[in-house]
Formats: C-alpha cells, structure tokens, sequence
C-alpha cells in the first residue's frame, strides 16, 4: 500500500488516506525494469510474478518535492503498517518466488507531500504587535525561503500582503526572512492573545524558527508587522 503520512511517524495509521496513481516497478537484479504498474485504491498489484528471479519492488515519487517517510519505524513491532522503502531511493527488500501461488502483501511505502509556506505582511499602524482592523497589508516586500544551512533557496514578494512559497519539498527543515522595506523596523513578536493575528519574527533578523515539513501537506502561516520610520508614499 502506498500512504499519505499526514503526521510523518513512519506509520501507516488509521486516519491517514492511501495514494491512487502512484508509480510501481518490478526490478531484476540488473535493475531492468520487469513489469511497471500504478496505486489503484492505494494498492500496487502485480499478478503472476515470474518464479526463480530475485525481484525488488521500486516505488518512484509523483514528483521532487515529495519524499519517502522513515523507514522501519518503531523497528519490527508495526511491521503491517510501517513503510519499507528506503528513503533515498524508494526500493524495498530482494525477494524470490521459488514457486507459484506465493502472495508478498506485507511491502508499504509512506509518502510526505510537499508543503507551503505563507507569509502576511502589514503595516503595524499603532505599533502594538497586532494585526488590527483597518491596518493595511503590504505589497512588494522582498521574502526568502531559507533552509537549515542559512542558504536562500527562493524569494519572492508579497502580492495583497501575503508572500506564499508552494511548493517547500517535503521533509525539508526551513523558515522564512523577510527584508525590511527602507526606513523601516519589524514591530514587536508575539503580542496579543491570538497567534494568527501577531508578528512572529525576530525584530532583529526578520527570521522566523526553522519548521520541518516532515508531515505531508503541512502548511505553515506567519506573519510579520513592520513600522515605517518615515510614512511611505
């Protein structure tokens, strides 16, 4: 079975939806593909598997952004539900049917989809912290999506207020900086009650933590309030 890791355990766990139109292959020992077929309901199916060859299953990504979960997670103990494909090239164990009639049905793979990142931006009016009513959104400011290394791996600029970077590859660790327009300061962090309405980065780098996108689909949304020393035109 080939499943979505909502929570990116490992583990193929009730709640979480199983993949259609995912890519399956049969390789040989000279890594020629045998036969090829697609998830249906989740589930890759080979019928009348050639007996006497040493086979291994391939699972190839949609696309890549999207990464393979753990592998073996929790060791043999959730060996029904873990995933068993290795990470780095999305192939499970060597098997060989010695004879007919043989059903291998125990081989997942977890998948972690990419993820997305979004920004708001306003002008902090009253310098409180707070993303008020009436406080306006800020168009054109400069945002990176930067990884654990520190380095820029894309940048864009806010349209209505809002910087968003989809796709972020999927178990990558990142946060994002936002460049302060000219004669400009970040408002304060973490004020008021309600976290969506607050500046999350650091009035000193315009940095937010590092997230780990380990868990498929995960969106992140910040915000950052900035003051205008002198008012823009």
């Amino acid at each position: 079975e080939i499943f979505d890791d909502l929570n990116g355990n490992g583990l193929n766990d009730p709640a979480e939806g199983l993949l259609d139109g995912v890519t399956v292959n049969l390789l040989d020992k000279n890594d020629q593909v045998v036969r090829t077929t697609q998830s249906v309901s989740g589930t890759a199916v080979f019928n009348s598997v050639p007996t006497g060859l040493k086979l291994i299953t391939q699972v190839i990504l949609p696309s890549s952004d999207h990464a393979f979960t753990k592998v073996n997670a929790q060791g043999n103990s959730q060996e029904l539900i873990d995933s068993d494909v290795l990470r780095s090239n999305g192939r499970a164990v060597k098997f060989k049917f010695n004879q007919g009639g043989v059903v291998l049905e125990d081989l997942d793979a977890g998948i972690v989809r990419p993820g997305v990142f979004e920004t708001t931006i306003w002008n902090d009016l009253n310098e409180n912290g707070v993303r008020d009513n009436g406080e306006p959104l800020l168009d054109g400011v400069s945002v990176d999506l930067v990884d654990h290394t520190g380095t820029v791996v894309q940048t864009v600029l806010t349209a209505s207020g809002i910087a968003i970077f989809d796709p972020v590859p999927a178990n990558m660790l990142a946060r994002v900086q936002v460049n302060l327009p000219t004669d400009a300061v970040f408002t304060a962090r973490d004020q008021g009650s309600d976290e969506s309405l607050d500046s999350d980065v650091n009035p000193n780098t315009g940095r937010v933590p590092l997230y780990n996108f380990k868990q498929s689909g995960l969106t992140i949304e910040v915000g950052a309030g900035i003051i205008f020393t002198t008012p823009p035109e």
